[in-house]
């Protein structure tokens, strides 16, 4: 799927909606959490939702195997320019070795017995196609990548000044004790 996407222009809240649906009840499962952006703005993205739907399941599928139970998920929207969406996804696992950080893109690198090596580097090539792309952030806890897409058209910015607080809220799953 990495070599062949489509370009269409869908909203960001059906995006967020329909990767909710799919990993909620994974994050449940696992006894953890999962923190979306509460207000999005009607932002129209370029792109093929479904491949981009992939990516983010991936993400955050990896994060949930790297933390197991517990694990806390977190997206937010970073900041939004006339071209780009940026955001970012967290988690409070391992986080990627200082060791392997330069190998985790490469085609069929892997750490799990069961990895086949690809979704990362299915990831970058898909982003790169459709104007966007994945890097690895070094955090202090957990994993942390940032993905940028690209946004249909330039009136609808985030406005300047905006924050992460501006567009996080609490939980979107209770926490299990």
């Amino acid at each position: 799927k990495g070599g062949t996407t489509t370009t269409d222009t869908f909203l960001l809240t059906d995006l967020i909606e329909e990767f909710r649906k799919i990993i909620e009840p994974q994050i449940e499962q696992e006894e953890g959490k999962l923190i979306l952006p509460r207000s999005v703005q009607a932002l129209s993205l370029m792109g093929d939702q479904e491949a981009i739907l992939g990516i983010l399941l991936n993400l955050v599928n990896n994060s949930i195997q790297s933390a197991g139970k517990g694990v806390t998920v977190e997206i937010t929207i970073i900041s939004s320019t006339q071209q780009l969406l940026v955001l970012h996804i967290k988690d409070n696992g391992p986080g990627v070795p200082a060791a392997i950080v330069d190998k985790i893109f490469t085609p069929f690198f892997t750490t799990r017995n069961d990895g086949t090596g690809l979704g990362l580097a299915v990831a970058q090539a898909t982003l790169r196609a459709l104007h966007g792309s994945i890097r690895y952030i070094e955090n202090s806890v957990g994993a942390k990548f940032e993905v940028s897409l690209a946004l249909e058209n330039t009136d609808k910015m985030l406005p300047s000044g905006s924050s992460q607080a501006d567009v996080c809220f609490p939980p979107a799953i209770k926490t299990h004790p």
